[in-house]
């Protein structure tokens, strides 16, 4: 018996780019992840659903602490992923909530093949997981079935990619002293 969570632990994702935004795509459908009825407030539900280029299906990745991110979504910064109630058991639902920077909120990022990334709660070691059968966003012991593992679709425009690499400012106009 292998300990999947354990396993993945140590994948880092390191293509990853903190601050930027990302649609999350489950691999197990072709729907992505969002803030249910694009809500607002704390407890929103986090559901998976058809693409709709909405700021609720988008999420900021930010590293807070060594391997560990807190996801946000862009039509709510404020707010962060967190597993509800700060609980451990399966079946936990996934919400937003004001974020605090407790381990519910949270999340190693594994990189479980090129561009397929698994979320593991840094409050449970268990899965960020799609219920197939109702669409809710959930945390669940790790398996490695294909509703635990995400495609991530970096959405920051390639301009401001660019930029932040490769950009020199010169004074206008320049002089050669």
């Amino acid at each position: 018996y292998t300990n999947y969570s354990i396993k993945v632990k140590y994948r880092l994702a390191e293509n990853l780019v903190s601050g930027d935004s990302y649609i999350v795509e489950p691999l197990s459908s072709d729907k992505v992840l969002s803030v249910e009825n694009s809500g607002t407030v704390n407890g929103s539900n986090i559901i998976q659903e058809e693409k709709q280029g909405l700021p609720s299906q988008r999420f900021v990745l930010s590293l807070v602490e060594g391997v560990y991110w807190k996801i946000t979504p862009e039509s709510v910064p404020s707010r962060a992923l967190d597993v509800f109630n700060i609980s451990r058991e399966n079946g936990a639902n996934i919400v937003i909530w004001d974020y605090w920077g407790g381990y519910g909120q949270q999340w190693q990022i594994a990189e479980e093949e090129e561009g397929v990334y698994t979320f593991i709660s840094r409050n449970s070691e268990k899965c960020l997981d799609v219920n197939m059968v109702n669409n809710n966003v959930i945390q669940w012991e790790c398996t490695g079935a294909e509703n635990q593992k995400f495609k991530l679709t970096n959405t920051t425009s390639s301009l401001n990619v660019i930029a932040r690499k490769h950009l020199r400012i010169y004074p206008n106009p320049a002089k050669n002293d």
